[in-house]
């Protein structure tokens, strides 16, 4: 058993473990924290499976006496958001999907994730899947940080300034969904985790 804190990094839709941002994560506890143990898992592509991955990842994870902290970008904010309610713990939101099974509406059909080749159908039932954890709203905005950069040309960052309006938040003008020169804020994400 270890008490040493986990940074958690979730990906988004049609990503992977080699994200950009999770790269900058990485990178960053390497060289300040390298007394937090750093993960970023291989998100399935169907709902389905993401989220019995997900769950069974925090459920053995629970059971460990150390901290967790989640950093979820997009796709992997809604998840993060799902889990840092259920499982309570910190959770920083980069422009999350936070209405991810209406969103996902338009990408029915056949994919194939450009950076692992697997190649998927994503159904309605996926979706359901998807409003199976999503959250009616925020019942505890202190596990929450929440950037967003309001150029997003994937989502509609308001939907989400709304939804976490009781939470931490960090709204830029400009930007886009990947959240521009987003490593500029990891000593306060750092500092935010970290604090008693």
């Amino acid at each position: 058993m270890s008490n040493t804190a986990l940074v958690i990094y979730l990906h988004g839709f049609q990503s992977s473990t080699q994200s950009f941002k999770a790269q900058k994560v990485r990178a960053y506890i390497q060289q300040h924290y390298p007394n937090i143990d750093y993960f970023c898992p291989p998100i399935p592509d169907l709902p389905t499976q993401a989220i019995v991955f997900l769950e069974d990842l925090l459920v053995g994870l629970s059971r460990q006496a150390r901290p967790i902290y989640l950093i979820g970008s997009s796709l992997g904010g809604f998840y993060a958001t799902w889990l840092a309610d259920k499982y309570q713990c910190k959770a920083v939101l980069i422009n999350p999907a936070i209405n991810a099974p209406q969103l996902l509406q338009h990408y029915l059909g056949d994919h194939k994730n450009p950076y692992t080749n697997n190649r998927y159908t994503l159904t309605l039932a996926q979706l359901q899947a998807l409003s199976s954890v999503s959250l009616a709203s925020i019942m505890q905005p202190q596990y929450y940080w929440v950037l967003l950069q309001m150029a997003d040309e994937v989502l509609d960052a308001s939907i989400a300034s709304h939804f976490f309006c009781l939470c931490r938040c960090l709204i830029e003008p400009g930007g886009d969904h990947t959240f521009q020169n987003f490593e500029r804020y990891l000593p306060a994400i750092f500092a935010w985790f970290t604090a008693e």
